[in-house]
């Protein structure tokens, strides 16, 4: 399909289907469990042309950041996108994974923590039965 074509289908939807109405939120309440998607008709009518317009919109050289902006179509407590990416190798686009030595400096602090407290927790209990023992001699 050409850029033509593409175009020709966003303008027969943007003359259809106003603006106004077109309401559409981007849900991310549970992290855990994933993004939901709520629009109403002209919402999704709305976004999909605002998504076809980003695979044909003209970017400067180099350049991957399009000029598309959905402000008009979020609503209420949505999420917002800072910007729509178009990079043919969509992995490259994100930024890049923390290295393992991250990581393993990560879980080397959460065990010695956790050790920290198992250790208070011991003394703790410790100090109690020293307590209780001279209290009821």
């Amino acid at each position: 399909m050409t850029d033509n074509e593409i175009q020709r289908y966003v303008d027969v939807i943007e003359a259809a289907v106003p603006r106004d109405g077109a309401d559409v939120i981007f849900n991310l309440e549970y992290e855990e469990q994933g993004c939901e998607l709520i629009a109403n008709r002209a919402g999704y009518l709305r976004l999909a042309a605002e998504m076809l317009k980003a695979a044909v919109a003209r970017l400067e050289p180099g350049a991957s950041f399009t000029p598309i902006n959905l402000d008009y179509l979020i609503r209420g407590r949505s999420m917002t996108f800072k910007r729509l990416v178009r990079q043919e190798d969509v992995e490259s686009a994100l930024p890049p994974r923390p290295a393992a030595r991250t990581l393993l400096k990560d879980r080397v602090a959460i065990g010695g923590c956790l050790l920290l407290l198992a250790f208070l927790v011991i003394c703790t209990m410790v100090g109690l039965f020293v307590v209780i023992g001279r209290v009821f001699r």
